[in-house]
């Protein structure tokens, strides 16, 4: 019988918060389009380009690795739709031409 205030009493236990699990801290850092690339991630690559084309939309090679990523994934007609507004603009590529007769084929 444990008498009331004596040392076993007072002795509280260590509870382990983490459960035998030895966990690092996650470092909160925005992903990189290079690393979605290199992943195959083109879903991933596609929501992180198109946030940026809604802050700058007036970088071409943000347009043009959309259409490239849309094209891998699948969606050729949105990067028909790309490829189709940037020869729009004066002084355009020559190139589009093959990427649009890729997205067509592949239609």
């Amino acid at each position: 019988m444990i008498r009331p205030g004596s040392s076993l009493s007072k002795a509280k236990k260590k509870i382990d918060t983490n459960y035998g699990l030895n966990l690092k801290k996650v470092e909160k850092t925005i992903p990189k389009k290079e690393d979605f690339i290199k992943d195959r991630d083109w879903v991933g690559v596609i929501a992180l380009l198109e946030a940026d084309r809604s802050v700058t939309d007036t970088k071409i090679d943000t347009h043009l690795w959309l259409a490239y990523c849309y094209f891998h994934n699948g969606d050729y007609k949105e990067a028909m739709y790309i490829y189709d507004d940037l020869m729009k603009k004066p002084q355009y590529e020559k190139d589009l031409h093959i990427y649009k007769s890729c997205c067509l084929y592949a239609l």
